[in-house]
């Protein structure tokens, strides 16, 4: 190619050839358009230097750059900016890239002088999924506490108001099972009888809510709960024990394990999970898990030795992730990777990400509570 600079004054790079055209391709790589450094035409009409996509120097900066950075530092400076070209080029089919840092962060695999190792991955893939069981009473929340008793903030000397207590996470959790079972399907306590089958998805009239609420607070007394101004707190024994009174068969608690998830949630049973941030007892909190997503994705190795690929190696890498339902009214809610209920996670799907999110990271004491199936 015409306008090569003077070889007296540009480093050629070995691991390259010294002639031929500066953009190429190979059978190897398929449709990929690849730079030779050695060869590349940086001039254009503009009188610029044409680095790598739309990033441009003047000439003075351009002969800098040929006569000190190559010379300098050519393995890190130079195969990054012909490595980076080509790769942003195969992602944006061929076109000019917006906005290219001609200084990237060192990526996948490593680049040595006579040798080059480049990991792609394709994108992940559910090959089996359970969708969410218990969507319908997304809605349902610890606000729900009309007959919950008042608590006062007496720690506040001067400023104590009271309030009914929260429904408490267990017993919304638990609510949520006799729901979707419909077992009970007439809730009983305290002489008044609520039919659990007028309260599907969310509660929304008068009657509804008062209803709504109500089982709640049976559900909670029925808990042996503890009310505080802050919150309603079940021991997880009395919940596994609410639970078998009800009827419900082979009510255990496990450690954590995603085996428990797609057993259960696969016979359409959703689960309990309850966990703490760190050893913050105060902060824990129980919740629902019925669905769940199976992913998997290729991980692509491919070798090259002075530019020829040498061989391709194809792993194939899989996660679980699990759908959570918090009880907070769709807060949070979504899939996450199966044991990390951590609200900063990169691979959080999150349902609503418009309802923005609350800090969490249980990540302490993750217990799973399953059932079997119900005495109808």
């Amino acid at each position: 190619m015409g306008g090569q600079w003077d070889p007296d004054t540009r480093v050629m790079l070995p691991m390259y050839p010294t002639t031929g055209p500066g953009y190429f391709t190979m059978d190897e790589t398929g449709d990929e358009i690849l730079m030779n450094p050695n060869t590349v035409d940086l001039n254009d009409e503009s009188g610029s230097e044409c680095i790598v996509g739309n990033i441009t120097f003047d000439d003075e900066e351009a002969g800098y750059l040929s006569n000190n950075a190559f010379d300098e530092a050519y393995e890190n400076y130079g195969l990054s900016l012909c490595i980076g070209y080509a790769e942003n080029q195969i992602e944006n089919g061929g076109e000019e890239i917006n906005g290219f840092d001609p200084n990237p962060s060192p990526g996948p695999g490593t680049i040595t002088t006579d040798e080059r190792v480049i990991v792609s991955y394709g994108a992940w893939e559910a090959y089996k999924q359970v969708r969410p069981l218990l969507k319908q009473y997304e809605k349902w929340t610890q606000s729900l506490n009309k007959y919950m008793p008042k608590r006062s903030n007496w720690w506040q000397i001067f400023n104590v108001t009271r309030r009914n207590a929260y429904v408490g996470c267990f017993n919304l959790a638990i609510a949520k099972l006799y729901l979707y079972h419909l077992y009970p399907q007439y809730y009983n306590f305290k002489g008044r009888s609520i039919n659990l089958a007028t309260l599907q998805g969310t509660p929304t009239t008068e009657k509804q809510i008062d209803d709504a609420s109500y089982f709640l607070w049976g559900v909670a007394e029925h808990s042996n709960r503890d009310y505080y101004y802050q919150g309603t707190f079940v021991w997880p024994k009395n919940a596994i024990r609410n639970l078998r009174e009800r009827g419900y068969n082979t009510v255990v608690s496990h450690s954590f394990e995603f085996v428990y998830v797609e057993d259960r949630v696969d016979t359409n049973n959703p689960v309990i999970v309850y966990a703490m941030p760190n050893i913050n007892i105060t902060k824990s909190h129980a919740w629902n898990i019925d669905g769940y997503k199976k992913m998997k994705r290729e991980k692509i190795t491919q070798f090259y030795d002075e530019g020829v690929m040498t061989s391709k190696k194809v792993e194939i890498e899989y996660k679980n992730m699990v759908y959570c339902d918090f009880g907070w009214g769709g807060l949070n809610n979504g899939y996450y990777v199966s044991g990390i209920f951590n609200s900063e996670s990169e691979d959080l799907e999150l349902d609503n990400p418009s309802y923005g999110k609350k800090k969490i990271n249980y990540n302490n004491h993750l217990r799973v509570i399953t059932h079997d199936s119900v005495n109808k």
